[in-house]
């Protein structure tokens, strides 16, 4: 059989790493790099600049195999000026990756609104197919007050029933998209992970360790019931502690847990690259995330493939991957269930091997399998 012909993909992405927040969307960045494993990847996002001296800045990288396009516009506070410099940024982009590349053969739309009203203008306008990869929370149930805005709401129906496929992260973002009127068929392909970098670790004896990884957002995360939970846990004694990093505000919730007397099993620490995270996950035993909502987390696959059982909420697409085998479920916000997991896990530590947990992983998430799955997808649409 003749192999098939490497196609030109044009990632548009409303969330994508920039220098003002880098890690912003790094999820759809892994999946750029997965597909380009296969095919010619280009990626456009546009972000405004309140520190912009010109109006707009074209800065154009290739970064892993995926040439991409950041654009940055100064933003304006009328919404209609705003909206026209915003849609400006992207013609601009557009207008460079065909000189440079040539015309894409499809579309890869990622976070429905409102980058994809330029998806949708390139439909209509030259005449390419689009799909769309969605992460957001705010169409959960449980994100309440975050999917809002008639006009919003009319755009957002309007991009997903245009495009050709929808392909949510997870079966129960699937079903909260359909709930909102998205008609487009969707097909489930995970998030994906770098399985060469997130690999079992061979620690010394050390104390047994819980990591969190997040945004720390507290409405999100529930970083207040997990450390109330850490301040129940430490009344059994024993040799444990707790890392707690992100991307948000850490040193508040170090203040807290000092408050609290957990300064001698919990440490805290900012944002890490993927390479510190790596190594974190290395040092670890067991990996918590004790969310009131969420989809699919890349750390949690990122743990699993590091070979780590995982403790999480039954929310969005954890039930769907983390069984008996390869951690533990709770309720959102059940604190005393979240104690008697993190009990149990101490215990029974030697239960899970980190081996058949990370195979998992790699016949899961891995930027092969991942690529794979949009690749058969793309040509199923271009046929």
């Amino acid at each position: 059989m003749k192999p098939k012909e490497p196609l030109h993909i044009l990632f548009l992405s409303g969330w994508y790493p920039n220098r003002i927040q880098p890690t912003l969307g790094n999820f759809v960045q892994k999946h750029a790099e997965s597909v380009a494993r296969l095919h010619s990847v280009s990626a456009l996002h546009v972000v405004s600049d309140p520190k912009l001296t010109v109006p707009v800045e074209v800065i154009k990288t290739d970064i892993r195999g995926v040439r991409t396009w950041n654009i940055y516009f100064r933003p304006s506070r009328n919404k209609l000026l705003h909206a026209a410099r915003y849609f400006h940024a992207h013609r601009l982009g557009w207008k460079q990756i065909r000189s440079d590349r040539g015309k894409p053969d499809l579309v890869h739309h990622n976070i429905l609104f409102p980058a994809g009203i330029f998806a949708l203008y390139l439909k209509w306008f030259h005449g390419l197919k689009y799909i769309v990869t969605e992460n957001w929370t705010g169409y959960l149930p449980a994100h309440k007050g975050a999917y809002t805005g008639p006009l919003r709401k009319w755009f957002t129906r309007l991009i997903a029933n245009h495009a050709e496929r929808l392909t949510p992260v997870s079966r129960d973002l699937a079903l909260a998209m359909k709930d909102h009127g998205f008609r487009t068929p969707s097909e489930i392909i995970y998030n994906v992970v770098e399985t060469s970098l997130f690999t079992p670790g061979k620690s010394p004896a050390r104390p047994f360790t819980f990591l969190h990884i997040s945004t720390l957002l507290d409405e999100h995360k529930n970083i207040s019931g997990m450390l109330r939970v850490i301040a129940e846990l430490k009344k059994d004694g024993g040799n444990y502690r707790f890392i707690i990093a992100g991307d948000g505000d850490y040193k508040a919730w170090e203040r807290r847990a000092e408050e609290s007397g957990l300064e001698d099993v919990c440490q805290f620490g900012g944002e890490m690259t993927t390479e510190e995270v790596a190594e974190r996950m290395k040092q670890a035993d067991c990996f918590v995330l004790f969310s009131n909502y969420e989809n699919l987390p890349c750390v949690v696959v990122e743990a699993m493939s590091a070979g780590l059982p995982v403790i999480a909420t039954r929310v969005g697409g954890m039930p769907e991957h983390i069984q008996e085998w390869n951690g533990k479920i709770v309720n959102a916000k059940d604190e005393a269930a979240l104690v008697s997991a993190l009990r149990e896990m101490i215990r029974e530590k030697d239960k899970y091997d980190s081996h058949r947990i990370r195979e998992y992983a790699l016949r899961e998430f891995s930027y092969e399998a991942v690529g794979k799955k949009f690749d058969e997808l793309y040509h199923r649409i271009l046929a």
